[in-house]
């Protein structure tokens, strides 16, 4: 059955383009539709605080909250916590879910959990919705593997930037957390995705900016100044670090309890209602109070309170599994930290720059927990939209990224990988084969099955060949994956039954750079015998056997011993 798109547009390049306007205006709707879910939550139970005893209404919505959120991550355990470890997991080829169903599960579940109260970030749940929106389309779409990969990527950015409105900062994202190499395409297809986004939330939705009160020049003045950013930034780090063993101190702690995901996420919601309804009122509303950090006009003598009262919050709430992200949060404590900053250089100055330290303690404090400096940077850059900010942004950014790692190694998300058993580098694996790549031992002389070829034909194929699988191809390029063990047994002598209609697609492959080490983790995760070689127009090349290089990789090793 031919994909039912003018061929003009299949090879012109142009439906990838489209496909990721489409995926960007989804993931834009999908973010508002959070958002108006959480704030509709929210702001009933702040009605309930009103004519109820807070100390009574934040604990049990908390609890029923959090039972019900965690009962969406029960259903799907895919979404639970931020899901950006998830989506940067499937960038990297892993054979993890995203479609539709993680979409509504994600979306449903994290409206709850954060309209409920728990302290956590929208822009996890728009990240990875965005992204499943994608790798749903992708599926709909002719593209190939590697434009799949670009379009999860994009969607995924555009996530990002509906929930900041930071359409730069979603491309940003994208190259240096997400996929950690620059790809002109894969640039190209987040900036359509980004502004598509961007563009919904802007037409019906509140654009995400920062509304500073007071001062309007948010620069340095003083060389007293850059001293205070420079230790701010080191701060920062350090605190970024601590933060981030936080995050796994709770993961282990709430791992180590056998109950089900509902109540863990349950019991986290009753002891967040319980801490906040012993703060003043004016911190029971979430979103007003991050509003007034972020814009430096806190009460100073609440400062501190909120610094550490939602550090725990956040920590509590990520380790019990919740559907949320950690930007927003991160983002919200360093800005605390800033504020902190520049209340203690008004005891040396007249008038210090509160609101500078404000915005440079948010970049600061995110560059630490996620060593991601550029990103921290556009970021709080394009939701502040002031350019005096950039210089002492930059640098507390760079110097609070490098502090955090020499503090505790690995950035948030490669971490939360690590603990999610995701990561690509295997223990023990030497670096020479860790160095050699694809194209030193695939196989080029290969044997596969024409697209159209009929069962009984592939059976016979197999059996001469004694294979258990073999490639797909439609005009040398690979569409397939045919398993034997798979073929039904009554449909083999239909000779109108096709390999075509339960071959395993998209089909994992790998590319003749891939490093042998990151070959051996998809033969160990997967159980391949065998993998695909194709290049960058998915023309196969040739197969890559696990035999081959294990032997290549035991024989460097015991070269190097000798």
């Amino acid at each position: 059955m031919k994909p039912p798109f003018p061929k003009l547009l299949r090879d012109s390049g142009v439906l990838p383009v489209l496909a990721a306007c489409v995926i960007g205006l989804a993931a834009g709707a999908s973010a508002l539709l959070l958002g108006h879910g959480i704030n509709a939550l929210g702001s009933w139970r702040m009605e309930l605080c009103q004519q109820y005893a807070p100390i009574l209404v934040l604990p049990v919505i908390g609890l029923l909250g959090g039972l019900l959120s965690g009962l969406m991550v029960w259903i799907a355990p895919d979404t639970s916590g931020s899901g950006i470890p998830q989506v940067r997991a499937v960038l990297n080829r892993m054979n993890l879910p995203l479609d539709f169903r993680i979409a509504i599960v994600k979306l449903i579940g994290g409206t709850i959990a954060l309209g409920s109260g728990l302290f956590m970030g929208r822009e996890g749940p728009t990240v990875q919705v965005g992204a499943a929106i994608a790798g749903q389309f992708s599926r709909w779409f002719p593209t190939s593997i590697e434009q799949r990969r670009h379009l999860i990527a994009a969607g995924a950015a555009a996530g990002l930037a509906a929930a900041f409105s930071a359409p730069i900062a979603g491309v940003v994202f994208v190259v240096e957390e997400l996929l950690k190499e620059f790809k002109a395409g894969a640039v190209a297809l987040a900036i359509v995705a980004c502004f598509s986004a961007s563009l919904v939330e802007h037409v019906f939705g509140h654009p995400h900016k920062i509304v500073l009160v007071g001062e309007m020049n948010q620069g340095m003045t003083s060389s007293l100044d850059l001293l205070f950013v420079i230790l701010l930034a080191l701060t920062s780090g350090f605190f970024g670090a601590l933060f981030n063993r936080g995050i796994l101190l709770f993961l282990r702690m709430f791992k180590r309890v056998n109950v089900a995901k509902p109540f863990k996420v349950g019991f986290a919601g009753l002891i967040t209602g319980l801490v906040v309804a012993c703060l003043p009122l004016s911190l029971h509303d979430y979103a007003h109070t991050r509003a007034l950090i972020d814009a430096g006009s806190l009460s100073e003598n609440l400062v501190v309170v909120v610094f550490g009262a939602f550090s725990f919050l956040t920590l509590l709430a990520y380790g019990s599994g919740a559907p949320g992200g950690l930007f927003a949060p991160a983002l919200s404590i360093g800005s605390a930290l800033g504020y902190i900053a520049g209340t203690l250089e008004s005891h040396f100055v007249s008038v210090a720059p509160l609101h500078m330290f404000a915005l440079v303690g948010m970049g600061a404090f995110f560059a630490a927990v996620s060593r991601a400096p550029l990103t921290s940077i556009i970021i709080v850059f394009e939701m502040a939209s002031d350019f005096a900010i950039v210089p002492p942004l930059m640098i507390a950014c760079v110097i609070a990224s490098a502090f955090g790692e020499h503090c505790y190694k690995g950035g948030l998300y490669d971490l939360l990988m690590v603990w999610n058993g995701l990561h690509l580098h295997r223990p023990g694996t030497s670096e020479e084969s860790a160095g050699a790549l694809a194209s030193d031992f695939m196989d080029t002389k290969i044997e596969v099955l024409q697209s159209g070829t009929s069962l009984k034909d592939a059976k016979e194929m197999l059996d001469r060949l004694k294979r258990d699988g073999l490639p797909v191809v439609n005009k040398g390029k690979l569409v397939g994956v045919y398993i034997g063990s798979d073929r039904p047994a009554d449909l083999e002598e239909d000779s109108a039954v096709t390999v075509d209609s339960i071959m395993v697609t998209p089909p994992l492959a790998i590319s003749s750079q891939d490093t042998a080490e990151e070959i051996l983790f998809l033969f160990a995760r997967y159980q391949f015998s065998w993998l695909p070689v194709t290049d960058e127009s998915d023309k196969l090349i040739g197969l890559v056997w696990q035999k081959d290089l294990i032997k290549s990789v035991f024989a460097e090793q015991e070269s190097d011993e000798k």
